[in-house]
């Protein structure tokens, strides 16, 4: 017990000013006051729980250095060293020691944390876009690679069922073709005479200073 006599002033006991009172009431009545400062903690109140906490601290040190009764010595030593633990703590946390962690809602560790709880759709993992690739993508080798979906290729509805033979990629049905000249495209319909315009006017482009020029729809 010689650290509490340490860290608290010994100060006269309020209770050496009655000495009517025993000893069993006197640990009684700082036990119930160590109990109305941990309800003062839980509270919020920590002011009045750090003052109640070493208002009780004195009276335990008090048993434990000059009662004559093991069992009181004990019990005080207990409790005085709970008390004195709780009001530290208080000190340091009023000293900005101890901090509750602040989080940003909107920071980009909360936001990946939100998509990854939400990736998974219907039982099939979605992971969000990786942003190494960001405005990168298409420029090397990896990217260009052909995508496999591990967890194949999504289900179509009836209707989708009966009108198509299933999941085709573009390459297969629409193949590339390299014109000779731009009197080579046909035209079907008049409502696609712009498109055909401007199909005209990037392949003459290439075929005059060898260059591949695409076509960006704008609404």
């Amino acid at each position: 017990m010689a650290h509490l006599e340490h860290r608290v002033p010994v100060y006269p006991s309020s209770a050496m000013s009655k000495p009517s009172l025993s000893e069993t009431k006197l640990l009684d009545d700082a036990q119930a006051t160590l109990a109305r400062a941990m309800q003062a903690e839980h509270a919020g109140q920590l002011d009045a729980a750090y003052h109640l906490y070493i208002e009780c601290a004195k009276d335990f040190v008090h048993l434990a250095t000059n009662s004559t009764r093991p069992q009181i010595r004990n019990a005080a030593r207990t409790a005085g060293s709970r008390a004195l633990g709780r009001a530290d703590l208080i000190k340091n946390a009023k000293q900005g020691e101890l901090r509750r962690v602040q989080r940003d809602p909107l920071s980009e560790e909360e936001q990946l944390h939100i998509l990854k709880r939400s990736s998974r759709v219907n039982g099939i993992n979605l992971p969000a876009w990786p942003s190494s690739i960001g405005q990168s993508f298409g420029s090397d080798d990896q990217s260009r690679s052909i995508f496999i979906d591990t967890d194949g290729a999504p289900q179509l509805s009836p209707a989708h069922s009966a009108a198509l033979a299933g999941w085709k990629r573009p390459l297969a049905e629409l193949p590339m073709v390299d014109l000779e000249t731009p009197d080579e495209i046909v035209q079907d319909v008049v409502s696609d005479c712009s498109v055909i315009a401007a199909l005209g006017v990037c392949a003459e482009h290439r075929q005059r200073f060898g260059t591949c020029v695409c076509v960006f729809a704008q609404a």
